[in-house]
């Protein structure tokens, strides 16, 4: 009779790779798909965070963890919410009560939030843990941006303004996301486009040599993705002097 390790000595390699795939439980990996890898939302409403994952192994140890490095404070990761075998855990954070999992988590790991902020914006992580499959690949990433329909711009205008000196107009939005665009001009009868300096919620034109012919209504008119917004303010030169009035009323 041949012992077991006459056996082994006896078996091909192919022969001993079968035997220890019969005795050795095969363990598979947790992959995750978020599909896309960013989402934008208008600030106040919904958005969905897609988050998929495949797992072959029981779901009785099945934990499911959300985070976000908010673009603030991107060094500040904070959890939103969790799944921890069987039950869902909201994070005490500014997520309580506006966060929670689009679907059964034990099917998919997809999160919303409602009444976004803006400063829900970030990188949003999601992390599939379930043992005893492995844990590569297990997380998703996705970036989530929150639009900011612009404020209402201020024109103004700063300098003495004297004929031959000059004077600088100025526009500004307190919000606005993505970052606008600015442009300056010299609106009918003699109509014009000014050359700009922008620096990101400001936006700035010099008028130098001024001479009667620069009297006139200047309009700054601000634009980002979800909109357009003006401002505009009236300018008079006169011989020896200029004076200028501004409009806050919007056009």
């Amino acid at each position: 009779m041949l012992t077991g390790t006459a056996m082994c000595q006896n078996l091909s390699l192919a022969q001993l790779w079968l035997l220890l795939h019969c005795f050795i439980p095969a363990v598979g990996t947790v992959k995750v798909t978020v599909g896309t890898p960013s989402v934008q939302v208008t600030r106040g409403r919904s958005a969905l965070l897609p988050c998929g994952f495949r797992t072959t192994a029981a779901l009785n140890r099945l934990n499911i963890i959300w985070t976000v490095s908010p673009l603030v404070e991107p060094r500040h990761p904070l959890q939103v919410i969790s799944y921890e075998q069987g039950q869902i855990v909201e994070s005490l954070s500014e997520y309580l009560g506006r966060v929670g999992f689009a679907f059964q988590p034990s099917k998919d790991a997809s999160i919303f939030i409602n009444q976004t902020r803006s400063s829900d914006t970030g990188t949003y992580q999601c992390t599939v843990v379930n043992p005893p499959d492995g844990a590569t690949p297990n997380i998703g990433l996705i970036g989530l941006t929150v639009l900011v329909p612009l404020s209402s711009p201020e024109c103004s205008s700063k300098g003495q303004g004297q004929e031959g000196g000059s004077i600088r107009l100025l526009c500004s939005v307190r919000e606005g996301v993505p970052a606008p665009t600015f442009t300056w001009e010299k609106i009918a009868p003699d109509s014009q486009m000014l050359i700009i300096s922008q620096e990101d919620h400001h936006a700035s034109v010099t008028l130098n040599n001024l001479t009667i012919e620069t009297s006139g209504l200047y309009r700054c008119t601000v634009t980002n993705q979800l909109g357009s917004r003006t401002c505009a303010l009236e300018l008079h030169v006169q011989v020896g002097r200029a004076k200028y009035s501004r409009s806050l009323t919007e056009m």
